[in-house]
């Protein structure tokens, strides 16, 4: 596919599959043995990664990404993000805003790997987790 084809399956995958809460597209969108990796852990399986969706999903009430910068080659596609969303498990329903990219490898139109960097200390902090350095 060519690297445009793989930015508008990026874009779908944002929109639809987190924006949206699209398991549909999920299942469509990313590879039966993806993988993914996130705060230095990995997990396998389309199924597995649907399930984290869900996770997600309950944790913030209205969770929405951004997508603000998109490059790609050969069969990479590389994606600089801002995510917002209500976080339910704090007191108060704290707006929590997160700023990360994220690294896609893609095979026949299907996302195989993702690779995850995200600000998981400044969401910390903005949870009231950890106060301020």
């Amino acid at each position: 596919m060519s690297t445009g084809e793989n930015k508008a399956i990026i874009c779908q995958y944002f929109e639809q599959v987190w924006n949206q809460r699209d398991l549909k597209a999920a299942e469509r969108l990313l590879d039966p043995d993806c993988k993914a990796r996130v705060s230095g852990q990995s997990a396998s399986g389309r199924e597995l990664l649907i399930g984290r969706l869900h996770m997600a999903f309950a944790t913030y009430a209205d969770l929405h990404f951004k997508v603000c910068d998109l490059l790609a080659e050969d069969d990479r596609v590389a994606a600089r993000w801002k995510r917002c969303g209500t976080y339910h498990d704090l007191p108060t329903d704290k707006q929590v805003v997160v700023t990360g990219m994220s690294l896609f490898r893609l095979r026949d139109g299907r996302i195989t790997d993702i690779w995850i960097n995200a600000d998981d200390l400044g969401e910390l902090q903005q949870m009231g987790v950890l106060s301020e350095l």
